[in-house]
């Protein structure tokens, strides 16, 4: 692997560590103050924007470096946090502003992380990269959730709990900040060249059409699954630190079996089925009992399976980009059309929980969506089994 992508891998795992210290916090404390329309509402504001930003980062990139935009984006997760740590339990007065904040701060990263990744790996190590990419992430999530449980449950032995969310928001908005100042070594690319014209008007090969639907259907699975299932989780575990233990097992087997599951591709290339297969299942066994079995099936059933299916189909992403002819800089309205696919999806399953949860029962219709969207990562299976049979095909 060479020196950049070596470095990305440390930064993705250090920005998840950040996020996963306060991330599935957020989502039970909003769920605390108002419920799981709070929840679905900031998470609606959020996907929005982030995907109004992520379009328009074809055209910053045109002045700006991919680095001014990852930068960009550290400065505004430092400042989200310090607002939740400010706003504490009025919090939700303020939930489309920080809605908006959350939006721009993962629009500009992942515009810059995604472009710098893209012009770094090359085909022939993809596999290995996005392998450990998922391992190096999952480690770094792995202990936040435990150390954020660990904090809320001993404030709430002599304080109020809000002290304890509100002290982890503080530390969390440091990291970002501290992210921001070592970020710099990263390189810096610009010179896009980029339009709209250059997505309605370019004509899209089959294999882009097939990677264009798998992440509309990854779109509608999942952020709703993950934000819903945590709630779920935290219901029958009824406390942070269990929540927060739960949260570090499923990273370390995930990141475990990311790293087993770079061998199985590179060895057999139809393996993904496995995760296409299983996964479907154990997250079936969850939407039918939140209890331990349900929680174990998700966490390491499904966990041990997935990342077959997951480092396939972000391997296909590049590896489709790069059989177009042009530099680089022509090609960036690709990276831009997956995430259009991605967070259309997102938006649109939001909307939909949106008007779903004016009616009553909110608990039974959050239950009946994570029981129905795991049928998402078996279509994505199916799309990407169908277009290895037809190149297969075509040889």
């Amino acid at each position: 692997m060479t020196p950049e992508e070596k470095l990305l891998l440390k930064l993705n795992g250090l920005f998840f560590f950040a996020l996963s210290l306060a991330g599935i916090f957020v989502t039970v404390f909003l769920f605390q103050l108002g419920g799981f329309k709070a929840v679905v509402s900031y998470g609606l504001v959020s996907l929005t924007v982030l995907l109004i930003v992520y379009i328009l980062s074809g055209y910053l990139l045109k002045k700006f470096s991919s680095l001014f935009l990852i930068r960009l984006g550290f400065l505004f997760f430092c400042g989200l946090y310090s607002l939740l740590f400010l706003f504490q339990e009025h919090s939700l007065d303020y939930l489309i502003l920080l809605g908006i904040i959350n939006g721009v701060a993962n629009g500009n990263y992942w515009a810059g992380n995604n472009l710098t990744q893209y012009i770094a790996t090359y085909t022939h190590s993809r596999n290995e990269y996005f392998g450990k990419l998922n391992f190096f992430i999952n480690i770094g999530s792995a202990f936040g959730p435990i150390l954020g449980g660990t904090m809320i449950y001993f404030f709430n032995l002599s304080w109020p709990k809000i002290f304890g969310y509100a002290t982890l928001f503080a530390l969390v908005a440091l990291l970002f900040f501290v992210l921001f100042l070592i970020a710099g070594k990263l390189p810096r690319h610009k010179g896009v060249e980029f339009s709209f014209f250059s997505i309605l008007n370019h004509k899209r090969k089959a294999s882009w059409v097939v990677v264009l639907s798998q992440q509309f259907f990854y779109g509608l699975f999942d952020v709703s699954f993950g934000a819903f299932s945590a709630i779920l989780i935290f219901i029958f575990l009824k406390e942070e630190l269990t929540l927060g233990a739960v949260n570090t097992l499923s990273m370390v087997v995930y990141a475990l079996a990311n790293l087993a599951a770079i061998r199985f591709l590179n060895k057999k290339k139809y393996a993904y089925i496995f995760g296409m297969v299983i996964s479907p299942v154990a997250l079936l066994v969850f939407g039918l009992q939140q209890n331990w079995i349900g929680i174990l099936s998700l966490v390491i059933v499904n966990n041990l399976f997935l990342p077959l299916l997951n480092i396939t189909t972000a391997k296909a992403i590049y590896d489709v980009i790069d059989t177009e002819n042009a530099p680089w800089q022509q090609k960036y309205h690709f990276l831009v059309e997956r995430d259009a696919a991605l967070g259309l999806a997102r938006v649109l399953s939001y909307a939909v929980l949106i008007w779903l949860f004016t009616l009553q029962n909110q608990l039974a219709i959050a239950k009946s969506w994570i029981l129905i969207i795991p049928v998402a990562p078996f279509i994505i299976g199916l799309l990407q089994l169908y277009e290895d049979l037809r190149l297969g095909a075509e040889v």
